[in-house]
């Protein structure tokens, strides 16, 4: 030992956990007299356990676990499940031993070192467990080696975080679905420790329940808060996708750039002015259906007054046009717009950042006039087919 002061030895006693077989050997301490901290070591089996720490105490626990580790407990006082370390304004290789009926600390210590006659050894959690235990019941106030709980912490810790992945997000674009994630999670990990935490340190005695209790609080705040400034736009959201999705166009998809427009398809299209309400216009259920089956390779939907399905890999929807004020009373309060004096519809789907757009479709009628087409197609020489066959 270099730097030190004056070495005291120490002959102890260890037991060999798995035989039980009892073994006298020397244990040396000594003060560092450059860092003021405590060595205490010894040589066993060909290697030398060694502990440093600044308190005595803490000195001769980390000793004792070390001596653990290597299958050997130690029969001194020290090594106690009652034994408490001195004061903090005090410091030496001596200790408390702690009464289940003391009213207040023993006013007497012993040597650490001293043979103590122990068959248990526990290691220096469950001895500062018991000391924490013992100072909550009998001192009212925590003890200085009171453990602090690493789920409060980690719940208040988690609570506070959302900005970091907000900064996170903006500084490392790439990975924004991983800082969005941890967004989301964090906020609910940090309630689910903090609850956690001041449970299990209230049962355990551990320090730390105020920051469980300030993760739940920050939580609960935000939470009511969120619900206030949020709740009516989720509400409208929800009604919007109700309203969107009940729509019968949603989503027959989207009308692109036409087609193979060397077909004629101006016979097909419904011109501005044309009369929907014609008295002469009947259509029957089984003329209805009738129609529908011969047009549509596959069928997806039907109401009583349109069927839905697809044609060619296009969305088509029929509707009867002795009931198409009706339906567009439904499904499009705006009614028909017009380009170039042909009608055509528009419907309502979910764009980017939530924002609502609108999207056209085309608009046919069959040559009986018995029968409104609204399709996604935009391919002219399937319009052509889809009349024709």
């Amino acid at each position: 030992m270099d730097n030190v002061g004056y070495i005291k030895n120490h002959k102890v006693t260890i037991v060999e956990l798995g035989t039980d077989n009892e073994t006298r050997i020397d244990v040396q301490s000594a003060e560092d007299m450059s860092t003021g901290a405590y060595i205490i070591r010894c040589s066993l089996n060909d290697q030398e356990i060694v502990s440093t720490q600044d308190k005595y105490f803490a000195a001769f626990q980390q000793f004792r676990d070390k001596l653990l580790e290597a299958g050997y407990g130690i029969k001194c006082n020290g090594a106690r499940l009652n034994a408490a370390p001195l004061s903090k304004f005090e410091n030496g290789p001596r200790v408390y031993i702690l009464e289940s009926d003391a009213k207040g600390l023993p006013e007497n210590t012993v040597d650490i070192w001293d043979k103590a006659d122990i068959n248990e050894f526990p290691d220096s959690r469950q001895q500062n467990r018991f000391i924490n235990k013992w100072s909550d019941e009998h001192l009212g106030r925590p003890e200085q080696y009171k453990e602090l709980s690493k789920l409060c912490l980690a719940g208040f810790i988690l609570t506070l975080s959302p900005p970091a992945w907000l900064l996170l997000c903006v500084i490392f674009q790439e990975l924004y679905l991983v800082w969005i994630a941890g967004l989301l999670l964090s906020p609910l990990l940090g309630l689910i420790f903090s609850i956690a935490g001041v449970v299990t340190a209230g049962r355990s005695g551990k320090r730390g329940k105020g920051f469980g209790a300030a993760g739940i609080i920050i939580q609960c705040v935000c939470l009511v808060v969120a619900v206030i400034v949020f709740g009516p736009a989720v509400v409208e959201h929800a009604n919007t996708t109700r309203r969107i999705t009940s729509n019968e166009m949603y989503p027959l998809g989207r009308l692109g750039e036409a087609s193979n427009t060397e077909y004629d398809v101006t016979k097909y299209m419904l011109p501005e002015g044309y009369d929907l309400n014609s008295p002469d216009i009947t259509v029957s259920d089984s003329d209805f259906e009738t129609y529908a089956g011969n047009k549509l390779q596959t069928i997806n939907n039907k109401t009583d007054k349109s069927i839905r399905g697809v044609f060619r890999d296009y969305n088509f929807l029929i509707v009867r046009s002795d009931r198409f004020d009706e339906w567009l009373s439904v499904n499009c309060p705006q009614g028909l717009r017009y380009y170039k004096g042909y009608a055509g519809i528009e419907y309502a789907d979910w764009w980017e950042f939530a924002a609502i757009g609108t999207y056209p479709l085309a608009v046919y009628k069959d040559p009986s006039d018995k029968y409104i087409i609204i399709t996604n197609c935009n391919d002219y020489k399937v319009i052509t087919e889809f009349f024709e066959q």
